[in-house]
């Protein structure tokens, strides 16, 4: 049988003498592998159109096991984001993590329209030649795909005892998902703390669209511990 996707290519990996196996997070199915033919030979027609990041129009047959690539046509290569090398650089680094936690032929619509989003505001930002923290912006949108599958990350009340959270001292419980208060503190052991910023940057983050973070006004300290906060609650999920 012959499909048609919309997609975003997400990576490949070589097999064979000419071949290779690319992922795609697609708006009709979410993640979809398939087989590029002979796409590592220099001649390949199909290969310019496949890089990592490229929005395409996929067509796969498929009888059994992975299918083959028989057509793609490309949207969108966004150019200007892959001259970008600190962009870039993010960007790979979100296809690796939507590669890992993306089912397989799972839909996905609202994940696939995020990062399509991400894609176009990146590019729009870069030709424009504004000053973007895109790590930061990696880091917001990791917080709104993980809320899409389920791990939204709980910052208004307490995850032990459900009282609403106050300033101060309180701290995130990894194996909760959210941050528990100082009077629970004395009942657990670990955690980590949090700043009352950081738990504001989070809620803005959960109920705005991605276009406002750059917009949102953060210390350093604040983006690197919340950086480092989501890369650690991704490798607690997913590890």
């Amino acid at each position: 049988m012959d499909y048609k996707y919309s997609a975003i290519v997400l990576g490949n990996r070589e097999i064979g003498e000419t071949d290779r196996i690319y992922s795609f997070l697609t708006a009709e199915k979410g993640k979809v592998r398939a087989i590029g033919r002979g796409t590592r030979k220099p001649v390949a027609k199909l290969a310019g159109n496949l890089e990592s990041l490229t929005q395409v129009e996929i067509f796969i047959h498929k009888t059994k096991g992975l299918g083959n690539i028989s057509g793609v046509i490309s949207v969108n290569s966004f150019s200007k984001l892959k001259e970008n090398i600190d962009a870039l650089e993010e960007l790979l680094s979100i296809s690796n993590i939507l590669e890992r936690i993306i089912q397989e032929e799972q839909k996905e619509e609202k994940v696939y329209a995020y990062f399509e989003s991400f894609l176009n505001l990146a590019e729009k930002s870069v030709a424009e030649k504004k000053m973007i923290d895109f790590r930061f912006l990696k880091t917001g949108f990791l917080i709104k795909v993980f809320e899409e599958l389920g791990y939204r990350l709980e910052v208004d009340k307490c995850v032990e005892c459900g009282n609403n959270l106050t300033s101060g001292e309180n701290y995130f419980d990894f194996s909760q998902g959210g941050i528990f208060c100082s009077q629970c503190k004395k009942n657990k052991i670990g955690g980590r703390a949090v700043s009352d910023d950081l738990i504001k940057a989070i809620r803005i983050i959960l109920n705005n669209k991605l276009e406002s973070l750059i917009k949102l006004k953060l210390g350093n300290q604040e983006k690197n511990s919340l950086e480092k906060l989501v890369e650690s609650f991704y490798q607690w999920i997913w590890g």
